[in-house]
């Protein structure tokens, strides 16, 4: 009988341990309106990347050539920086661009992606890009212009929201009437 009470308790306990957590739901301008949420309340959220991000900068370095000990050296190289944001990193408003983008940021300030609802369907906010060509964008990321990974345009921000129903509840006994 004891051990049914514990298991019970358990339960109840994990139940409201679920209940109290939000769930990350993708961030629309719906959201937005509906709650008229300000540039300094939109800076007060904690925001996530969807997907994957991964910007890439390449540079061709200039060719070259040199004799060394009698042997003709031809020498080409070129470098490529990668920055990578995984599904789920943590990032926060930078600033605010207008009614349908901001700036979130996944590191340093100064260094953020742009989201926003581009077609003003009251849609996700999703990465946006000075140029897309072929499923790739083109977009800057602290001064410099970096290659977003195939598939980023799918890429959305989420954040935690939890709906609380208050209830003020007022019990009151009736004592009863005689005659």
């Amino acid at each position: 009988m004891l051990k049914n009470q514990n298991i019970a308790l358990l339960f109840i306990c994990g139940l409201f341990i679920l209940s109290s957590c939000a769930p990350r739901v993708p961030f629309t301008q719906t959201i937005r309106d509906e709650n008229k949420l300000s540039d300094k309340e939109l800076k007060k959220l904690q925001f996530y990347v969807s997907h994957d991000i991964i910007l890439t900068k390449g540079e061709k370095k200039q060719d070259g050539q040199d004799i060394d000990d009698g042997t003709l050296v031809l020498t080409s190289g070129s470098s490529m920086d990668q920055v990578v944001i995984k599904a789920g990193t943590p990032g926060v408003v930078e600033k605010v661009i207008d009614n349908n983008k901001i700036a979130v940021s996944f590191e340093a300030p100064g260094k953020y992606l742009v989201f926003g609802d581009p077609q003003g369907k009251n849609g996700r906010y999703t990465l946006l890009a000075a140029d897309w060509k072929k499923n790739r964008g083109v977009t800057n990321y602290g001064g410099n212009s970096f290659v977003l990974n195939s598939g980023a345009a799918n890429t959305y921000i989420r954040f935690k929201m939890r709906k609380l129903n208050k209830l003020k509840r007022s019990v009151r006994y009736a004592k009863g009437r005689k005659i």
